[in-house]
């Protein structure tokens, strides 16, 4: 119902002769300050060298097997953006957001997770110090919020809570896809259909809002511990919509 209604809508129209200027000065702001044209990285040094950043509209996945780190994958591409002062916003299916925070906090600090969760870190002055000093200092003037959607997270409640932010987000990290679901009716969760909607959504929501989407989704079992990302559970479907996937 959805695409017949929008059949005749058009985003955008742009000009090959006619925009031309406009792509040149374009090119030579991101080059100038690709931060300030909200340009992402993943935080990995040697695995930015090779493929660059990630321009707004793009959609980039990490795929991996449960326990490997997916989340953790998504929490540092967030923090090493955040810390950069680009604008960031994270949306948490299985993890808390207050876990989410204290799993973040551990990362900037350096003092163990448990530490946080299990309150430890209360005990020790010189650590409370550390803390709050490590996490006020990070990303400037600009705050990271972490919103937990644990039931039903679709993607129009994605789109939803972009829209609803109190400021446009240059990254937004959905961690993530494989748990979302699609809320087309009449199709399972698990059918190949509603994970191709998932994908096609979150890069239609990515050049919506002028963001880059990071998400992830499992690598299918029997592969024998190697990473390829011919080798996910739903592959063909995000690769398909997927600008950048990567396989861990």
């Amino acid at each position: 119902y959805k695409a017949l209604m929008e059949r005749n809508e058009v985003k955008r129209v742009s000009y090959l002769h006619g925009e031309l200027e406009n792509r040149v000065e374009t090119a030579k702001e991101n080059h100038k300050n690709p931060d300030a044209a909200g340009m992402i990285r993943t935080g990995l040094k040697n695995l930015d060298k090779w493929i660059g950043r990630q321009t707004p509209g793009q959609l980039v996945i990490y795929q991996a097997r449960t326990g490997v780190g997916k989340s953790m994958m998504l929490m540092g591409t967030a923090l090493a953006n955040f810390k950069r002062g680009l604008k960031v916003i994270v949306i948490t299916i299985e993890m808390s957001d207050t876990d989410y925070l204290y799993r973040f906090d551990s990362n900037l600090t350096g003092i163990e997770h448990r530490e946080f969760a299990q309150g430890e870190i209360v005990t020790d002055p010189d650590k409370m110090d550390l803390w709050r000093k490590k996490i006020l200092k990070t990303g400037g003037d600009n705050d990271l919020p972490v919103y937990w959607v644990p039931d039903a997270c679709t993607p129009d409640r994605v789109e939803d809570i972009i829209k609803e932010n109190p400021f446009k987000p240059d990254l937004v990290i959905v961690d993530y896809a494989g748990d979302m679901k699609a809320g087309l009716p009449g199709v399972p969760d698990f059918d190949a259909r509603s994970h191709a909607h998932i994908y096609s959504r979150l890069k239609e929501i990515a050049g919506k809002y002028n963001c880059v989407v990071y998400t992830a989704q499992q690598s299918k079992r029997g592969t024998k511990g190697k990473a390829s990302t011919e080798t996910g559970a739903w592959s063909d479907e995000a690769s398909a919509k997927a600008d950048l996937m990567m396989a861990v």
